[in-house]
């Protein structure tokens, strides 16, 4: 379970030994552990793409992006009693917007054209 909460988990498991060890169990078990461990990052990535349907919205209407958080009304998001901050880029050709995950430690960016990218 450490390494689950440190996201420092193997490309593999091996479970072996005789019939009724629990095999299959530990096999459900972790992952379990290890889905339930991305789904925060889902709710986070669920979140960021409601924000990108709010900036698409404006922008259709106004042919503008909108330039600050606080004009999208979100500059955080609260999973799991987790405040995850929000940050806005703005660019030439439209925007990024970017969350760290407290839960995998790992960056999210969404762009302007709907793809997320996850480092």
């Amino acid at each position: 379970t450490n390494a689950i909460k440190l996201n420092k988990t193997p490309n593999a498991y091996l479970l072996a030994g005789i019939r009724g060890v629990g095999k299959t169990t530990t096999a459900r078990l972790i992952a379990k552990a290890l889905n339930c461990q991305n789904n925060y990052d889902e709710k986070i990535k669920w979140a960021m793409y409601e924000l990108f349907r709010k900036q698409k919205a404006h922008h259709n209407k106004y042919k503008t992006w909108i330039t600050s958080l606080i004009e999208l009304q979100e500059a955080e998001i609260i999973i799991n009693d987790e405040i995850i901050t929000l940050v806005l880029e703005n660019h030439k050709t439209g925007f990024n917007l970017t969350a760290i995950s407290p839960f995998t430690k790992k960056e999210l960016i969404l762009t302007e054209d709907g793809k997320m990218t996850v480092n």
